[in-house]
């Protein structure tokens, strides 16, 4: 059986890269015969992923110094609104993280100049991406510069990030200390997941509430305080709610028939992610056994198609008022949503092609993370809308050509029913 990668144009699509209509091979299991032709087809499509990230990178560091700009001179607020988050959504379709994390990444651009070639692989070495830079970027000084680019190239990603947290307290970094805060990591061992039914309207609330609790709070809250809060005040009234007064007047068998909708599991800690990605690096010396770069193939020349205004905007990156940084920003996302779209379509088939066990990666999180320097959620929602969008052609054409967001269009496969992606499938 042969498998092949092919480029197809679509009416509603600028192209997909998808493999050529045949049934699907069983996974490999231990002892099962490898099949070439399939192999060669995934490496092919690896090759092609490299070249989209290669358009990518183009539109990084132009992108980085509007949004440090834009973020230094509290632009949002020419626009009306308060918070960096309500602009970031309403105008960019991206989260408040998101424009803070790209201009963090400015901003150590800025002072850091060779920082800008050794992310895109200007100074002849392998690029580094978009993630590895922005790590790198809370910790080097310009002398410790070029120490870090090499062992960002020797390493993986996650070992990088290891290395950072190690020393950032001794090296002497161009960040300040507000943008190297790093989110906090729950730890599942002592926690439950309970699933409870809910109407749509219901969600729909809870959704609204939480923008206007982060509203008052003047900050990206976490959802976990929003719920504490909301507990907070139900019980700060005469007359909190209590399931032990409920039993003492009803009875334990009517007061469970109230909560029978509910489901309740103990969350139970699986293989160590960081060990398994690990692993993987050390056996395959950091994935010596793919290529580090792909030349300029065609689907590279289709995605530079979309990049005709690339050199007008990179000239003038980070220059400007409000309004010209607000045009600047939400031009190069534009290019960017093109082009990540694409690949999204690819990196969707290669899931379903079984590509991260024979290429050798835990998951299209971490695929997307060494391979193509990109950030894991970033993939993963790509990934799960190339999915889910299939079935709805009509949304489908409104996300290709640029009328609907990926958070939008990602809200609103929620609301239809679309859920996260299938982490079976995705480790496949």
């Amino acid at each position: 059986m042969r498998h092949a990668f092919v480029l197809r144009e679509e009416p509603d699509v600028p192209f997909v890269a998808q493999a050529a209509p045949q049934p699907s091979p069983a996974r490999p299991g231990r002892g099962a015969p490898a099949d070439p032709s399939l192999e060669k087809s995934l490496l092919q499509a690896d090759r092609l992923a490299l070249s989209l990230r290669r358009a990518l990178e183009c539109i990084a560091v132009p992108l980085a110094r509007s949004a440090a700009a834009f973020a230094r001179a509290r632009a949002w607020s020419a626009f009306g609104f308060a918070r960096l988050d309500d602009h970031a959504r309403e105008r960019f379709d991206r989260s408040g993280r998101w424009v803070r994390d790209l201009a963090s990444l400015g901003e150590a651009l800025a002072a850091l100049p060779g920082l800008a070639a050794a992310l895109t692989g200007e100074d002849g070495g392998a690029p580094l991406g978009r993630v590895a830079a922005h790590i790198i970027g809370r910790v080097a000084s310009p002398a410790s510069l070029d120490a870090w680019v090499a062992f960002a190239r020797a390493a993986p990603v996650r070992a990088l990030r290891d290395a950072v947290k190690g020393t950032r307290d001794a090296a002497a970094g161009p960040m300040p200390p507000s943008a190297l805060q790093p989110a906090p990591d729950d730890d599942p061992a002592d926690r439950s997941l309970v699933r409870l039914a809910a109407p749509a309207p219901l969600l729909a609330a809870f959704d609204e509430t939480l923008e206007l609790y982060r509203s008052v709070e003047g900050s990206e809250a976490s959802v976990t305080s929003f719920v504490e809060a909301l507990i907070a005040e139900s019980y700060a009234g005469d007359h909190p709610p209590g399931v032990d007064e409920a039993i003492a007047s009803a009875g334990a068998d009517a007061v469970a028939g109230r909560f029978d909708d509910t489901d309740r599991v103990f969350l139970r800690r699986g293989a160590d992610l960081a060990a398994v990605e690990g692993a993987l690096a050390r056996s395959t010396d950091n994935w010596r056994h793919l290529h580090r770069s792909s030349p300029a193939s065609g689907v590279f020349a289709l995605a530079v198609s979309s990049l005709a205004r690339l050199d007008a905007l990179a000239a003038g990156a980070g220059q400007g008022g409000p309004i010209e940084l607000d045009a600047q920003v939400r031009a190069l996302i534009a290019i960017e949503n093109d082009i990540e779209n694409r690949l999204g379509r690819l990196l969707a088939e290669m899931a379903e092609r079984g590509a991260w066990a024979r290429l050798r990666f835990a998951g299209v999180g971490h695929y997307a993370e060494e391979r193509l320097g990109l950030a894991r959620t970033t993939a993963e929602d790509r990934v799960r809308a190339a999915r889910a969008l299939r079935r709805f052609p009509l949304l489908r054409a409104a996300y290709a050509s640029g009328r609907i967001g990926r958070e939008v269009t990602l809200l609103v496969l929620r609301i239809v029913g679309d859920g996260p992606v299938s982490r079976k499938t995705e480790a496949a």
